[in-house]
């Protein structure tokens, strides 16, 4: 959650045989106050938005871009230069891929499915809470929710949020966020 650009999602079966699925299933933004950091860049919400709308927008026209200089992120099978990240993102600029965005907050919601809009991804609203209130909004989107983790703490409204979202014909599906929460929430 603390990245804009945060990476790749892989579909896993686990079990006695695991194994992958789809390798590149979807791709993981926060455009959240998650993503901020006053010791890099993004500082702040609107400096991350501003960096994922210019990631979206560089790789449209085929070429990379980053809030700082770097030749290399990662090593052995993983990307390792700024220009493989047109490849990466190509896949959701033509909507074959769908689009993680971490959106905690109601106005978090709302920006994940204006850029969706504007750059037509696939939005997957992951983390939201009290999001009712922009129900239309996800339906008119099309947009998956994935609560959670939901504890014995959470608000009435939390937890009643999913039912009144489903009962709309939103989408719902539930994460543990395990193991950085209990799985058991």
């Amino acid at each position: 959650n603390g990245g804009v650009v945060g990476g790749q999602i892989s579909a896993v079966r686990l079990g006695a045989t695991p194994h992958i699925i789809k390798g590149y299933a979807a791709q993981k933004m926060s455009l959240s106050l998650a993503a901020a950091n006053p010791q890099r860049n993004p500082t702040s919400r609107a400096g991350a938005i501003a960096l994922a709308e210019a990631a979206l927008d560089a790789v449209g026209r085929g070429r990379a871009d980053s809030s700082r200089a770097q030749t290399s992120l990662l090593v052995g099978e993983f990307s390792t230069r700024l220009s493989e990240r047109v490849s990466a993102l190509a896949p959701v600029l033509r909507g074959q891929t769908p689009v993680f965005f971490h959106a905690p907050k109601t106005v978090d919601v709302e920006t994940a499915l204006r850029l969706a809009r504007e750059r037509h991804l696939v939005p997957v609203l992951l983390h939201p809470t009290s999001v009712s209130q922009a129900s239309d909004s996800i339906r008119s989107s099309k947009a998956i929710v994935i609560v959670g983790p939901l504890g014995l703490d959470a608000s009435d409204r939390a937890l009643a949020d999913p039912g009144k979202l489903a009962k709309e014909g939103i989408s719902v599906a539930f994460c543990s966020d395990a193991p950085l929460s209990d799985p058991g929430s």
